[in-house]
């Protein structure tokens, strides 16, 4: 692929004055979440403006200690990460409780807000977001084969197939010969409500690790359609890249182009699904890393992914830097949209809180993929 970054320099630890910097600003910030607590004592339908705190915020807090510590090596992120999921854990639903619309405890987190005449209810895109980086956490104790913690990730798989399982009630075959992840049919009374393409998404990333993690071809095979149904989503955006709207299918007034926030899930799962080998080929990665080129023109990122409207998701786009490795450029630009346009080492403790954080996962993908910029490259201008 052109422009990639081929040759990495190992770790940037003690060579480069970068991931120093960024550790530091990171755990400031982590520090400066309800007294480092994060949101993992909260519930899901808490925060203003989310109404998802867990979904929405803390899931990328999460996703950031599993960086953090791929970046570093040190276990007190990956020990913070499994105290957040002990936590997140003991808010499930059915542990606390809490009823769902139709007075079942179901393995998940519910909410109240976006649901007709605020009922209790389950979303695919919820559970997504919550159970990905807990799979996290299971593959890297499992991969660095740290002992004590041994117990803890059976545990946490456990509950983890659980809630994913759960959402198998809504899952649907498709007219094109694929599934798909659908809103409640006896909640919404309407068929085959198909859930966007990023909630798709979110799910599938869990699908991904689950299948890694266990070996089961059903979570392979789910994820392998949903890889199918983005993949033939994508349209050609008339510059090496391309654009896809909010769901299935092609761009039309009914089905607008994707914002550049939901969009850092959806290409993340394209990534995990093309290093898994399923359907994606290198020329998607091109023409993906292309599109969020586009989108940094001017330093700045507009809202839609075709790259017009304004900046109000604009500082979401600093997650894109797990696209390092296949154009080191990008690395650059998203430092300097969080370093240098934000400033986010003064500022971002003043941000509405379910930007927190996103800048927090920017950060830690910006420390683990800072070993693939050559010395003096990426780093403070």
């Amino acid at each position: 692929m052109a422009g990639g970054c081929s040759r990495p320099i190992g770790t940037i630890s003690g060579s480069n004055e970068v991931l120093p910097q960024l550790r530091s600003v990171f755990d400031d910030l982590d520090n400066a979440v309800n007294e480092g607590r994060g949101y993992k004592d909260f519930l899901n339908p808490d925060g203003f403006p989310t109404g998802g705190l867990l979904a929405w915020s803390e899931s990328y807090l999460m996703q950031g200690y599993a960086e953090m510590f791929r970046a570093t090596g040190d276990e007190r992120y990956l020990d913070k990460l499994y105290a957040h999921i002990e936590s997140v854990t003991r808010n499930r639903d059915d542990f606390r409780g809490q009823e769902d619309w139709k007075g079942a405890l179901v393995p998940a987190w519910g909410t109240d807000r976006f649901t007709e005449g605020g009922e209790w209810l389950h979303f695919v895109v919820d559970t997504g977001m919550i159970t990905y980086p807990m799979l996290e956490f299971v593959q890297l104790v499992r991969e660095f084969k740290i002992e004590r913690l041994s117990d803890e990730v059976e545990a946490v798989l456990a509950r983890v197939k659980e809630a994913v399982d759960y959402h198998d009630r809504e899952w649907a075959l498709q007219e094109t010969g694929f599934g798909l992840y659908t809103f409640p049919e006896d909640f919404y009374s309407r068929a085959n409500y198909v859930c966007p393409l990023s909630q798709q998404a979110a799910m599938g990333r869990s699908l991904l690790l689950l299948w890694t993690l266990t070996g089961e071809e059903k979570y392979r095979r789910k994820a392998t359609d949903i890889a199918a149904a983005l993949r033939s989503s994508f349209q050609d955006g008339g510059d090496g890249g391309y654009i896809w709207g909010v769901n299935v299918g092609v761009i039309l007034d009914s089905n607008p182009v994707a914002d550049i926030s939901h969009s850092t899930i959806t290409i993340h799962f394209v990534d995990l699904a093309y290093k898994a080998g399923i359907q994606f080929a290198s020329d998607d990665l091109g023409k993906i890393v292309a599109t969020v080129k586009r989108l940094f023109k001017g330093g700045r990122v507009a809202d839609l992914i075709d790259g017009t409207g304004d900046y109000t998701y604009e500082i979401t786009a600093g997650q894109y830097t797990f696209l390092t490795p296949y154009d080191c450029e990008i690395w650059k630009l998203c430092y300097d949209l969080l370093f240098e346009v934000h400033r986010v080492d003064l500022t971002a403790k003043y941000f509405q809180e379910d930007w927190w954080g996103t800048v927090m996962l920017g950060i830690a993908r910006l420390a683990n993929n800072a070993r693939y910029i050559e010395a003096g490259q990426g780093g403070q201008s």
